[in-house]
């Protein structure tokens, strides 16, 4: 029997029915069209404004940018393997690298046009105006809070295509993100232009630099027409829908020192790769918790299994009630697994927290006692806060009574003036002298009646006056040492008692002597000394940054350190140049450092030694700005290779070769510190540098991007590229180095910086607007948090340092930094808010401390007041905080000058007496 034709008929067969199976399984282009779009923003005064009718629709940097939503109905229960987005220019301006995220909250689209508050609509302030917020956290809240990475929220970026013949350009999505919106996890997308601030180099001159500071960037809407309006085009395939994903384990609760009803979950879930978990429904007895409380995985780490973290918080339970929880994982299909769930009680109202009262105060009644006199020289004693003036006022202004008896200066039982002061040990006090009269050659003394060498050490200082708008104003201090003053209408003595570690606790008597040639006053003082002792170390921590200091600089970081604060200086500049000397000398063949002149300078900083006399001893300073930055070690200038197209990110023109010698300058930095310095000084990689300073030339600034206070995100992902090389280079060193920066936005930070930065400085304002959000960034990824702004000027008196140091700590804060600490000479006449520490002249110290820094100092010991009575007490911080806000008034007004302006908080609302009043109840 022939069996060639049914072997050819076999054969086509087979060949059909492959055929078939292929073409079943051929992927298909799905376009998905726009059905609804918005374009907000950010810009103050355009923040309730809804465009949600314009024709366009508008990207430029974090300013504005566009909610959109798409019809995904046909490709529903399909597996999304492709997503793109496709937008019509408008305009001149195209877009470069566009970011698109899923959005964690409704929105509503509105009618509005030119940023017109639209009743019932969305904005970038408000989910629906005038009153609803995106979240349901207390507090300030904007979209932000419900996009890129906030919110439980996914997103990608890519590069846009180059615009077609008829304008139109294509930017690839994430899948998820798209998924995400087909699973119910989103409400739609967010379109934003990640590019930013265009920097581009003439090309005739190359030194020449166009900025192009966020360009326009418009596409069509909606409201354009059908023909230009966005879309997305889908690649998908039918297919057997995907196993549900695995259940959850391990669901755990946690209340310990949380609010009252809260509590934080805790969940486990496979790997990625196994589990095809997109996200989660969570059910809090019953109701769907909204979506931008509640996590997605991080899909970065798909390998391993993951813990999922979640607070409860802003609930309608009441505090310890008993709830439960149901979590439900979600795959990109919008299959739901099998549920989890867990019982538990919320946190409870905790015991009140009770600051020990003081009696009011009842100042004796002797109209017949005369105030002190030394022939007929009027003497009082005034608080170590209170600002004086040439012509005798104080700041803030104090009752007409005040000169007569005040909380340190009463009179006994017997009609006779004393002092009354308290401190614990290791503690500095203080007071000021007020002389009013004329008399010439006065000099002061105080002689302790029983403790003979361990007798409290004090200092007596006279001030310089600088020139205000409110006149003559005392600020600079010059010790008096055996010097006299002359009294010429008014003068100020301000007395500094050091009561160290063994002195006893309890009642110890002196005597104040101000006396002249011929006449003496004696004034009894006592001084109560607690059991508590402040400790050598700092628990918060002041940090006078500067850019340059004289050649005696060890001066000042003595006299900081005396102050419990300390001096950190900025290396390099914003060209690129490191100062002499302040770096080790890199040999660029072997890449290594030679580290002994370095050493030589620096090392007794950070060993204590130079220290070793001073009140805290041989303590090492806090922390210390390492020269690392873009342009040292490794040249930028030499391995900068740029697209000039304003579009460049740092990890795509700097080049492996940079990478390298970068990092290997990093790991000897490490190195070096991990042997020589393990403990005691936190070393800082801090890149400061902005492109702003290549407007005057390409060679006059280090940086192609904002690494000092980001803006674009662009600007955010090139300090991730650095953060993650130097995290390589120390990752098995483990050296005391922390990654720092000045985040001034930290709402467009997205996860950037996530685990890379040790320590985070932003500014005062934008830290009590999200103050959550970097709290919630400092908890989870445990940095060290600084409040960076400006020091009051002079003539706005010296309340304002410790009511900032209070008022950070119970925010959240570990530490200030004021931008500028170094005055000029200038500074000795003209009053200047930056001059905290004034360069020494001709018959004062190398350098003379000013009366805002002693402030500082007095600011950061009522801190760990706050911290020994949180170690008394048990309390967590939360509660101390909110305790002490109710004490004493914490809400500043804020003053800026210029739109980059850091910022000054002022505390007009308190008193020296307010503080002092404080202090007293928690010693």
């Amino acid at each position: 029997m022939n069996k060639t034709p049914f072997f050819i008929a076999s054969l086509v067969l087979s060949f059909a029915f492959l055929t078939n199976i292929v073409f079943a399984q051929k992927p298909e282009t799905v376009r998905c069209d726009v059905t609804r779009d918005l374009w907000i923003s950010s810009v103050p005064g355009e923040e309730d404004g809804n465009n949600g009718k314009s024709p366009r629709l508008k990207l430029k940097g974090y300013q504005e940018f566009s909610l959109l939503d798409f019809d995904l109905s046909a490709v529903k229960n399909r597996r999304i393997h492709k997503a793109t987005l496709h937008v019509k220019i408008s305009g001149q301006e195209r877009l470069y690298r566009v970011g698109v995220s899923s959005l964690g909250s409704e929105w509503i689209e509105g009618a509005g046009s030119s940023y017109a508050k639209n009743s019932g609509a969305s904005s970038f302030r408000l989910q629906t105006t005038p009153g609803s917020p995106w979240t349901t956290q207390p507090g300030y809240s904007d979209v932000t809070r419900v996009m890129f990475g906030q919110g439980g929220t996914l997103w990608s970026h890519a590069d846009a295509t180059p615009p077609d013949s008829e304008g139109w350009q294509t930017i690839d999505v994430d899948t998820k993100v798209v998924a995400a919106r087909l699973a119910g996890l989103s409400y739609g997308f967010v379109v934003f232009d990640d590019t930013g601030t265009e920097i581009r180099r003439d090309a005739d001159d190359p030194e020449k630099v166009v900025f192009r500071p966020f360009p326009n960037r418009f596409f069509y809407s909606r409201d354009q027409n059908a023909a230009s309006a966005p879309y997305l085009t889908l690649e998908t395939q039918p297919q057997t829908p995907e196993p549900a994903p695995q259940s959850i384990r391990n669901i755990k609760s946690d209340t310990e020192n949380l609010a009252p009803g809260q509590a934080v979950l805790t969940w486990e879930i496979p790997a990625l790769d196994d589990c095809d978990t997109l996200g989660f429904i969570v059910r809090l007895n019953g109701e769907e918790l909204p979506r931008f409380a509640i996590p997605v995985p991080d899909f970065a780490a798909i390998n391993s299994p993951q813990t999922l973290t979640m607070p409860l918080r802003d609930l309608s339970q009441n505090p310890g009630e008993n709830v439960s929880v149901q979590i439900i994982p979600v795959n990109r299909e919008g299959i739901r697994g099998q549920s989890g769930t867990l019982s538990f009680s919320l946190s409870k109202t905790p015991k009140p927290l009770t600051i020990p009262e003081i009696s009011k105060q009842k100042f004796r009644d002797h109209p017949n006692t005369p105030s002190p006199t030394l022939a007929g020289l009027d003497v009082s004693v005034i608080d170590e806060l209170d600002k004086t003036t040439a012509d005798g006022s104080l700041i803030p202004p104090r009752p007409d009574d005040y000169f007569a008896q005040n909380h340190l200066w009463q009179i006994d039982d017997d009609g006779i003036y004393e002092i009354r002061l308290d401190s614990l040990r290791n503690e500095f006090v203080a007071f000021q002298i007020r002389l009013t009269g004329k008399k010439n050659g006065v000099r002061p003394g105080l002689t302790w009646k029983t403790l003979g060498n361990d007798a409290p050490k004090t200092e007596f200082y006279r001030f310089e006056y600088v020139d205000s708008p409110k006149g003559k104003i005392a600020d600079p201090m010059i010790p008096l040492g055996n010097t006299a003053i002359d009294v010429e209408g008014h003068e100020t003595i301000y007395c500094e008692i050091f009561v160290p570690k063994n002195a006893e606790p309890g009642l110890h008597e002196a005597t104040l002597r101000i006396a002249d040639d011929s006449d003496t006053l004696d004034i009894p003082l006592c001084l109560t000394v607690g059991n508590a002792e402040l400790p050598d170390r700092l628990g918060f921590l002041p940090e006078m940054n500067c850019y340059s200091l004289p050649q005696n600089e060890r001066d000042y970081y003595r006299l900081a350190q005396v102050h419990r604060t300390y001096v950190n200086r900025v290396p390099y500049s914003h060209g690129g140049v490191v100062a002499k000397g302040c770096a080790p000398h890199w040999n660029a063949e072997t890449r290594t450092f030679d580290w002994t002149d370095w050493d030589r300078r620096f090392g007794p900083c950070f060993d204590g030694s130079v220290f070793a006399d001073l009140p805290r001893g041989a303590i090492p300073v806090e922390a210390f700005y390492l020269p690392l930055h873009e342009n040292f070690p490794a040249d930028i200038f030499k391995h900068y290779s740029s697209k000039n197209e304003g579009n460049d990110w740092a990890g795509e023109v700097l080049p492996p070769v940079y990478a390298e010698e970068f990092k290997a300058g990093c790991r000897a930095a490490a190195e070096h510190m991990k042997t020589k310095y393990p403990t005691g000084t936190c070393f800082h990689f801090f890149l400061n540098n902005k492109s702003d300073y290549k407007r005057n030339g390409w060679s006059r600034a280090g940086s192609m991007w904002l690494l000092d206070e980001p803006a674009a995100y662009r600007d955010f992902d090139a300090l991730r590229y650095f953060g993650l090389l130097f995290r390589e280079a120390n990752e098995t060193v483990k050296a005391p180095i922390h990654f720092r920066c000045d985040i001034s936005r930290p709402q467009w930070q997205r996860e950037s910086l996530d685990g890379l930065m040790g320590v985070n400085v932003v500014g005062g304002d934008t830290f009590r607007r999200f103050n959550r959000l970097i709290n919630d960034r400092k908890d989870r990824f445990d940095e060290i948090v600084y409040v960076y702004g400006t020091t009051c000027k002079p003539e706005e008196g010296a309340v304002q340092p410790v009511a900032w140091c209070l008022d950070a700590w119970t925010l959240g804060a570990d530490g200030l930094v004021p931008w500028q600490t170094v005055g000029s000479e200038e500074s000795w006449t003209k009053s200047d808010e930056l001059a905290l520490f004034y360069p020494g002249r001709e018959g004062t110290p190398p350098v003379v401390a000013s009366h805002r820094l002693k402030a500082y100092r007095r600011g950061q010991q009522d801190v760990e007041y706050l911290i020994l009575f949180q170690e008394k007490s048990g309390a967590p911080r939360w509660q101390i905080a909110e305790t002490v806000r109710q004490t004493i008034p914490l809400a500043p007004r804020r003053r800026i000058t210029y739109s980059e302006d850091a910022g000054t908080e002022i505390y007009s609302d308190l008193t020296p007496t307010d503080l002092w009043q404080l202090r007293t109840r928690l010693r």
